[in-house]
This record gives C-alpha cells, sequence and structure tokens, in this order.
C-alpha cells in the first residue's frame, strides 16, 4: 500500500520516519543556487546512505543510488514526487508535498 509522506517544514529539514519496518532518515534540502530539492537518505543512526538525489517528479527517486549497492540498506520500495497535473514541474520551495504535489513511498510489490 502506498503511503503518502509529509514535506519538508523548512528549506533543510530532516524527518525520521520507519519504512517497511526500517527506520530511516530522510532529509530534504533547497540547493538555492540550483532552484530545486535535493534528498539525502540516510539509516536511523544518521549515516548516509545516499545524498543529494536530485527530487523530479514522477521519476523513482532511489531507483538510480540503489544500483549496485547492498539492497539490505535501502527500503525495498520506491519514493515518488506525484503531481497530477499534464506537465509536472519541479517542485518549488514552498510547493514540495503540497498540493497537487505528494510524496508517496510505493512499497516494492507496488512499483512495476
Amino acid at each position: 500500500m502506498a503511503v503518502i509522506l509529509r514535506g519538508p517544514t523548512g528549506p533543510d529539514s530532516v524527518q525520521r520516519l520507519i519504512i517497511e519496518g526500517t527506520e530511516y532518515q530522510l532529509r530534504w534540502r533547497w540547493l538555492a543556487r540550483a532552484a530545486r530539492w535535493a534528498l539525502d537518505l540516510s539509516d536511523a543512526e544518521g549515516n548516509l546512505l545516499a545524498g543529494g538525489i536530485a527530487v523530479v517528479p514522477a521519476w523513482p527517486l532511489l531507483a538510480a543510488v540503489r544500483a549496485g549497492r547492498p539492497a539490505p540498506q535501502f527500503p525495498a520500495g520506491e519514493i515518488f514526487i506525484l503531481d497530477p497535473r499534464e506537465r509536472p514541474e519541479p517542485p518549488t520551495l514552498e510547493g514540495l508535498g503540497r498540493s497537487p504535489s505528494q510524496i508517496v513511498y510505493a512499497a516494492a510489490g507496488e512499483v512495476a
């Protein structure tokens, strides 16, 4: 079952959450010079697993960083930014995780 995640509370915010039984930290960072969001994924202790992941709508955010790394380090599913508009745009500073876009975690069985 897909889960809607809450968006960042500011331009540099960390949220702790349990994904499929394992605790992770998601750090959402607004990169002002590039005018885009980046995601850092860490384990429960704060050890960085992957950093600087470009936050792009309708794209599997973890797929590229998961390749070639031990599977147990990463959630089995995928994180997406879903935007129902015909031409989704990258989320703005104020727009990530707010209508109309949503941050969604889809379990491994839901990802084709």
